[in-house]
């Protein structure tokens, strides 16, 4: 039972941390502000490394998921911007 409840936590805390990058990215002001939440998870990251190694391979996925989470909303802001250009101008 504390394995579920464990799992919970830590699919919520994905969740969380999908969801915060992405509201977070899709601002248009946010181009490197996006990126704050990614660099604070590599540095726990590589911390765990030297500290424990069992909790790096865990710790790598949320920082995988943040990444990419930056980067395709941030194609989504930069597509949505030429969009309103080519609209303007037309």
């Amino acid at each position: 039972m504390d394995f579920i409840v464990a799992l919970g936590h830590a699919l919520s805390l994905l969740v969380l941390v999908v969801f915060t990058e992405g509201v977070i990215a899709m601002r248009q002001s946010a181009k490197w502000t996006g990126l704050i939440l990614p660099f604070i998870l590599t540095i726990i990251a590589v911390v765990l490394l030297f500290v424990e190694k069992v909790y790096f391979g865990y710790m790598m996925l949320p920082v995988v998921l943040a990444f990419a989470t930056y980067f395709f909303s941030r194609s989504l802001v930069e597509k949505r911007n030429k969009t309103e250009q080519t609209n303007e101008e037309s």
